[in-house]
């Protein structure tokens, strides 16, 4: 749909690959990219070159203008619990790098950590999708994901958050960045 946006309004789109490749730091550092979404810790973290084309405003609940949040979720079994029961437990997150799956936890679990670590265990799942599947599971007690990505769960797989509840939010952090190549002109 982007791409036939774009060639609507002249901007050439034809040998333009459809998609990330596995690596996404490579994909958004690709010469040839005109629109992608990253995440805001990579942002200012490891890709000083590109350029910040804007943010979307989710209407997904926990969402504030260009800002957006994460919730704490635990098994339905532990809904009655605080962030602070989960002391010695395991969080599972999507990956080291990730603002809303990693970061905001972190952030969130740092006043209760003042005597060493927090969590028994922290894995990396890959995804906010799988870490819900590792908590639902047992894999994991806790994983903090991102409210865009629970609403639309939510609206698209609702079976998988059966047996699933949120027991805390993260405080509002920027919104995911769209971006483009340096090489991209204003007028694009």
């Amino acid at each position: 749909a982007v791409k036939g946006l774009l060639a609507a309004r002249g901007v050439p789109v034809d040998d333009v690959p459809d998609g990330p490749e596995s690596d996404l730091l490579t994909h958004w550092q690709q010469p040839w990219l005109i629109l992608s979404q990253t995440c805001g810790y990579p942002l200012v973290t490891q890709l000083p070159d590109v350029q910040v084309v804007g943010c979307f405003h989710y209407a997904a609940p926990g969402c504030e203008g260009i800002q957006y949040r994460s919730f704490l979720v635990v098994r339905e079994e532990d809904r009655h619990l605080t962030l602070a029961d989960f002391r010695g437990r395991r969080a599972v997150c999507n990956s080291a790098d990730s603002q809303s799956g990693y970061n905001a936890l972190r952030k969130k679990v740092a006043p209760l950590a003042a005597d060493g670590p927090f969590f028994a265990q922290t894995s990396f799942s890959g995804s906010h999708r799988q870490s819900l599947k590792d908590v639902k599971r047992g894999a994991g007690d806790i994983a903090a994901i991102d409210c865009v990505t629970w609403a639309l769960l939510q609206r698209h797989e609702p079976e998988g958050l059966k047996g699933l509840a949120v027991i805390d939010r993260t405080p509002l952090t920027p919104g995911l960045p769209l971006i483009t190549s340096p090489h991209t002109s204003p007028d694009t």
